[in-house]
């Protein structure tokens, strides 16, 4: 049982990990003020580590 629960453990975080770091690397890159906005602006392309995270 303890085997299945590390793997568990393992998957979730990498999941996470998978989710979280494009968000983070996102907001980074367009600032607060363009996260903040109106949703009617337009969107500012992504840069190229953040394009790939994201399409991963």
């Amino acid at each position: 049982m303890k085997t299945e629960l590390t793997i568990f453990t393992g998957t979730m975080f990498l999941a996470l990990v998978e989710v979280l770091l494009p968000a983070m690397l996102r907001n980074r890159e367009t600032d607060l003020d363009y996260n903040a906005g109106p949703c009617d602006a337009p969107e500012t392309p992504a840069g190229n580590t953040t394009g790939r995270l994201m399409r991963a």
